[in-house]
């Protein structure tokens, strides 16, 4: 299994996403718990949390979301995180890895 080095921009894409999450954080009814970063192969840095409820979205549905809303097409990286994870950064769930695969992995 190759090994993937985060770089400066992956770093800072993982800072936007705990900033999103720790501006949105709600511990008590658990609705936005979950904060997400897409860096567009153009630069441009799109940012979200998870909206939960009986028919919830994760926070990559409504990141990648925004960011076709805008126009984006061509995506670099994603990263989703939970600020009480051990290392902040959490893996997509199978929907969202499902998702991934068909709007983010050409």
């Amino acid at each position: 299994m190759e090994r993937y080095a985060l770089n400066e921009a992956d770093k800072r894409l993982i800072e936007i996403a705990l900033k999103v999450l720790k501006e949105n954080f709600d511990d008590g009814i658990y609705r936005h718990t979950v904060g997400c970063a897409v860096r567009c192969r153009n630069g441009h840095v799109y940012q979200g949390v998870n909206c939960d409820g009986i028919h919830g979205s994760c926070a990559e549905y409504i990141t990648v979301g925004s960011a076709i809303s805008a126009g984006e097409r061509e995506f670099d990286t994603i990263v989703a995180v939970h600020e009480k994870h051990w290392n902040g950064v959490i893996p997509p769930c199978g929907n969202c890895r499902q998702m991934l695969y068909v709007y983010v992995i050409k």
